[in-house]
């Protein structure tokens, strides 16, 4: 099932914007009248109507909410620093909305091979991944930041558990796990975080775990690591 994605919807209106519509019309080249099935990110799927378009918005007559998914029982969140390729990280990124995740913090480290990302297209890369796995809720993407500024963003969203595989690593991430507490995963660059970094995790609680028995690349890990917390996690 083909799913378009809006967050302009009010009552029995919805638009599209001009990215939605080009795939739309230009790709599947739907018309006026043809039905077409529509989420707004929030966990919500409606049966909506085109009823008019131009080269950069189609209007839709939303006729029904079609399903609606529950919002997952905690939150789940990788921080992580993009690694040199944007290949590589992209891959990570599509990987994880697949599986299943809350949001991304991108975070520039001392070892920190890549300082940019192109937001623009991390975006895509994320909600084309949304549509196609078929989920309803749309991923946060944030701005990329320091160390200190994710971990006092993910107190803002009552997250209590921050794990990262070390080895300082006394269990496994499944063992350490707490499936009632929202959980965000820190994934360090290649050359890891610093010594400066790993002093100002350990004083806000940093849970050191065991990812796998051999060395990871940082987009493996990612994946690895949301998937085990998503494993847990209940819908």
């Amino acid at each position: 099932m083909q799913i378009f994605y809006t967050d302009k919807i009010e009552g029995s209106s919805a638009v599209l914007d001009e990215r939605e519509t080009r795939h739309c019309l230009k790709v599947l080249r739907k018309r006026i009248g043809d039905e077409i099935m529509v989420t707004d990110g929030l966990g919500n799927c409606f049966k909506a109507r085109i009823e008019s378009f131009s080269k950069k918005s189609t209007s839709l007559n939303v006729l029904k909410l079609e399903k609606s998914e529950e919002v997952p029982s905690r939150l789940v969140f990788l921080v992580f620093s993009p690694t040199k390729s944007a290949a590589r990280f992209e891959w990570m990124i599509e990987k994880c909305v697949e599986i299943g995740i809350s949001g991304f913090i991108p975070i520039l480290c001392q070892n920190s091979e890549r300082k940019k990302m192109n937001m623009e297209r991390t975006s895509d890369i994320i909600l084309s991944a949304m549509k196609q796995s078929g989920r309803l809720f749309l991923p946060e993407l944030h701005p990329m930041t320091s160390l200190d500024g994710a971990i006092s963003l993910l107190k803002t969203k009552s997250v209590e558990r921050l794990y990262t595989a070390g080895q300082k690593a006394r269990s496994s991430l499944i063992q350490e796990d707490d499936p009632s507490k929202n959980s965000a995963v820190f994934i360090g660059p290649e050359g890891d975080f610093s010594e400066e970094e790993l002093k100002l995790m350990h004083q806000n609680g940093m849970i050191y775990v065991n990812l796998n028995n051999y060395r990871l690349r940082t987009e493996t890990a990612g994946v690895v690591a949301i998937s085990f917390l998503n494993s847990a996690r209940v819908y």
